[in-house]
């Protein structure tokens, strides 16, 4: 309809190739399963090559393979970890038949749960975080957690701890305020001396 003319070029290929990366977080938490993918780009895809991927210097795969993908799962501990992939074929590019890969793990996010009931939210964040569950916050030293989940409580429990929180969050840590039956209007936060630390 456009009177318009395409040129395709296919170009032939002199040398057979492929390469190797790893696809994944470059860092995360201890006690996470963490997923990684290695593919494999190459020139034939009909070509096999012997996959062999360590973590660390454990051998978890070592395969003969024409697949252009290996996805593997993984949770770490605390510290460093190596992740290596390794093509193992004669081509014309030797350099990039290796892919190295770092992983730091950091201890788990220490969260200090404030509720009166029990709440699927903490669940949830107990597969990610270190949670400590607590139905008031007389007695506490905040200083020993990253973040605080203020999970439905009213105004009235919680202004005489303006202070205390103002402190914590200053330093750099998190407040986390989630809504219910007995918090933001129903909580009377309108007006409260805590509704101040909202944004």
């Amino acid at each position: 309809a456009m009177n318009a003319t395409i040129n395709v070029l296919v170009p032939q290929v002199k040398n057979n190739d492929a390469s190797v990366v790893i696809l994944g977080p470059s860092k995360t938490t201890d006690k996470i399963e963490n997923q990684f993918t290695v593919k494999i780009y190459k020139t034939n895809p009909e070509d096999v090559y012997r996959l062999i991927v360590w973590v660390d210097n454990e051998i978890i795969a070592s395969r003969d393979t024409k697949e252009g993908e290996f996805v593997f799962i993984k949770t770490f501990s605390e510290g460093y970890h190596k992740i290596t992939a390794k093509i193992d074929k004669q081509d014309y590019f030797q350099q990039n038949n290796v892919f190295y890969k770092t992983v730091k793990v950091v201890p788990q996010a220490k969260i200090l749960f404030y509720s009166e009931k029990e709440s699927s939210l903490a669940t949830l964040l107990e597969q990610i975080y270190s949670i400590t569950k607590v139905n008031s916050l007389d007695n506490l030293n905040l200083e020993d957690y990253n973040a605080i989940v203020i999970n439905d409580i009213d105004a009235g429990k919680l202004n005489d701890k303006v202070d205390l929180l103002v402190n914590y969050i200053s330093k750099g840590n998190g407040l986390f305020v989630v809504g219910g039956s007995n918090s933001y209007d129903l909580g009377s936060y309108k007006g409260s001396n805590f509704e101040t630390l909202l944004p």
